[in-house]
């Protein structure tokens, strides 16, 4: 069964070994983009525990995919808020951490700004984003995947790829019509 996961000999329930070699890769990128970088990996672990225990009640009335989605859409929420708790408790005590390899290794200002901008959304905008954008998901997945109505994702997939434009506005080549050292306000009006 090429492009999709393969069932169980025994049933419809996936096999999880071939959902983990199809899916893994896009889990982490989901998950990374969800917790951080510093802590994909672990959170990754946690997720793939989830999905292995809750596999045998998969009962295929979505795609894997928005399941599989879904589930690692809540199990990084469950992660944030016992991050945040645990870093409340030990803020006093721990000195700042060193920035991941990743973001060392990442030199690409645009790169950066991108990856910036799209941290710096809200989550509920941020989490639809990645899930269109990045993971290709259709709106009615993400709305599934999300729990909420196709308007909600179109209106937070609008507000955020807004302020995404709108933050990498400056790194964005000029267009023919403006001058790249004019606001496009004043660059229309000496041309009218």
């Amino acid at each position: 069964m090429a492009g999709s996961a393969a069932h169980s000999p025994t049933g419809g329930v996936p096999d999880f070994e071939t959902i983990f070699q199809q899916y893994g890769r896009r889990v982490y990128g989901l998950v990374q983009r969800l917790v951080g970088a510093a802590t994909a990996e672990d959170a990754t672990q946690e997720v793939w525990i989830a999905v292995y225990r809750a596999l045998p009640r998969y009962r295929g009335e979505a795609r894997l995919s928005t399941w599989l989605f879904s589930l690692t859409a809540r199990q990084c929420s469950k992660w944030r808020r016992r991050q945040r708790a645990e870093a409340e408790e030990l803020s006093d005590e721990l000195p700042a951490p060193d920035p991941p390899p990743e973001a060392r290794l990442l030199t690409a200002e645009l790169a950066s700004r991108v990856r910036g901008a799209i941290d710096a959304l809200p989550e509920h905008q941020r989490v639809a984003v990645h899930l269109r954008l990045v993971e290709g998901c259709s709106y009615a997945e993400v709305a599934a995947i999300l729990a909420i109505p196709v308007g909600t994702v179109r209106s937070r997939l609008h507000h955020g790829t807004a302020r995404l434009a709108a933050q990498l506005a400056p790194y964005l080549a000029p267009t023919p019509l403006h001058d790249a050292d004019q606001p496009v306000a004043t660059a229309q009006r000496q041309s009218a």
